[in-house]
Order: C-alpha cells, then structure tokens, then sequence
C-alpha cells in the first residue's frame, strides 16, 4: 500500500514555535487553540484555518515561502526575519527599536 506523504506544515510550525523558544502551551494560548489541536497541527497533518495559519506565520516569524513553496529552496536569514518581526510591532516598539538601533549604530568604532 501507498503511504501518504506527510505535509510539511506541522514541521515548519514546530520548528519556527522551537525557534521561538516557545513551548507548545504557550503557543497554543497565545493562538487562542487547545494544546491538543497544535499538537494535531504539528504532528498529526491537521490543517489551520486560514485566520489560525495567518496568526502562525505573523507570529513566529515563518517566511510563507516555506509554507505555500517548500520545493523552492529558502534562504531565511536573520534580517528577514526580524523585518517580519517588526511588522507585528505598534507604534511605541517600533520607536523603541529604532532609538535602540541608532545608539548601538553610534557606538560601532569607525571604519578606518
């Protein structure tokens, strides 16, 4: 008999919730789902709706290329993640964030 193949999606959401450094409870009350269900979503090759899909992948960061293209190789660095970060930020992080960047930018030595 011919196996069905697994989803990717449960590996990419558990993989970005690890990532996170999120445990699996909070995850699933920030969502606003039962544990049990993320664990479906993780493990068991349940699938989101598209409002609980859309919350995963603005909270935890997932480049939607992995999701909606896992063939195409992605190269998911540091800075796109974190500018998929800042779109999940108000008015007074972002402010925050840049007075943080400009002071670290103004300690960096000078290129000679």
């Amino acid at each position: 008999m011919e196996e069905k193949k697994r989803s990717p999606l449960g590996d990419i959401i558990k993989n970005a919730r690890q990532k996170n450094g999120l445990t699996i409870e909070e995850l699933a009350e920030k969502a606003d789902i039962t544990v049990r269900y993320l664990y479906r979503i993780e493990n068991q090759d349940a699938k989101p709706s598209y409002e609980l899909l859309y919350f995963l992948i603005r909270e935890l960061a997932i480049d939607p290329d992995t999701i909606f293209y896992p063939d195409k190789p992605v190269q998911d660095n540091e800075l796109e993640s974190l500018i998929r970060r800042l779109y999940n930020c108000d008015e007074r992080a972002i402010k925050v964030i840049k007075a943080t960047a400009t002071s670290l930018l103004n300690t960096l030595p000078e290129n000679k």
